[in-house]
């Protein structure tokens, strides 16, 4: 009798064990689709947001003001102007660079990376060049590498022939 109780011990352990396995897997199973799922809205949401964010979009523009023939100074001041007319903000610790050109000849170079601009924020410097032919191009081209993501990358060139 003792041969039978054993054996029927041994069944029913079998089952309680089998029955442990088979609620652990179901638990974990859920618990798995439950953080598959909370990961793919995160993902979406995320890409929402992204997608739902106003890029910023930096301008360039140009003034020159040549010198007057009767003036002492007889230096052309170029005034370079980088705009943010997009919606989005710049942030600072995104490098861009921009460079001021006479026909091929570079006159001026530099990147910023501590530069952080709101929508509408702007700021220019001013270049004078004591030497000039009667007659070029000069041109002032911001962003140049693409780094800045933009509403449109179209208006990062500001060219002025004279």
């Amino acid at each position: 009798m003792k041969k039978m109780n054993n054996s029927k011990m041994q069944k029913k352990h079998f089952l309680v064990l089998l029955l442990v396995v088979i609620v652990t897997v179901g638990v974990f199973s859920q618990v798995k689709n439950s953080l598959n799922k909370n990961l793919s809205a995160n993902v979406m949401e995320t890409n929402q947001k992204d997608e739902l964010a106003p890029l910023p979009d930096i301008k360039a523009d140009l003034t020159v003001t040549f010198p007057d023939k009767d003036a002492e100074d007889q230096s052309m001041i170029i005034t370079a102007t980088i705009t943010n007319v997009g919606d989005g903000k710049l942030y600072s610790g995104n490098p861009f660079s921009y460079g001021l050109y006479l026909g091929n000849t570079q006159l001026f170079t530099n990147t910023d990376s501590y530069t952080e601009m709101a929508s509408g924020d702007s700021f220019s410097f001013d270049y004078p060049l004591d030497e000039f032919p009667k007659s070029g191009e000069i041109k002032f081209v911001v962003d140049s590498k693409n780094a800045v993501e933009e509403g449109n990358e179209e208006n990062n060139t500001a060219v002025i022939k004279y």
